[in-house]
């Protein structure tokens, strides 16, 4: 029901929801050999829309978003050394980002600037490529990654 007069001819969308390039049909934990990817969410948008849309195959993971178990174990020790006069580099990207953290409802961490990583693909389904995938009107997805070692069929 949406209504491509709408939008822009320059729009371009960006999904991060999981598997939005698959189709409904595929359900299994590994698609090896078809992916759906010409009736998915993501063609259909191109479709209805006529606009590049960019959407995962797999899972999407939004486990390093807000930072990395690194970033968090490097602003421990930045911190535990500035306690006791080290000196530490002044510019720390990941320090001033948690500088602007909020909490929402005095417990709930929130950033208002947004991820500090981006989303990746997951682990499954085990085939698809590992990376967003171009979906636009009338033609093959494009995959900008290196992919599977079967055949896409």
């Amino acid at each position: 029901m949406l209504n491509p007069d709408s939008f822009s001819q320059e729009a371009t969308i960006w999904s991060f929801a999981c598997r939005t390039g698959l189709s409904v049909d595929n359900d299994s934990e590994i698609e090896r050999f078809t992916w759906g990817e010409k009736e998915s969410l993501a063609q259909k948008l191109a479709d209805r829309i006529n606009c590049k849309t960019h959407a995962f195959l797999k899972r999407s993971n939004y486990e390093n978003t807000w930072g990395s178990k690194q970033d968090r174990i490097d602003l421990k020790i930045a911190d535990n050394l500035e306690k006791v006069n080290i000196y530490t580099k002044k510019e720390d990207k990941f320090k001033e980002y948690k500088r602007h953290e909020i909490q929402i409802d005095g417990k709930y961490p929130w950033q208002p600037q947004g991820a500090y990583h981006d989303v990746k693909a997951g682990d499954f389904p085990l085939y698809p490529p590992n990376c967003m995938c171009i979906f636009q009107k009338s033609k093959d997805v494009i995959i900008p990654c290196e992919t599977m070692a079967f055949p896409k069929g």
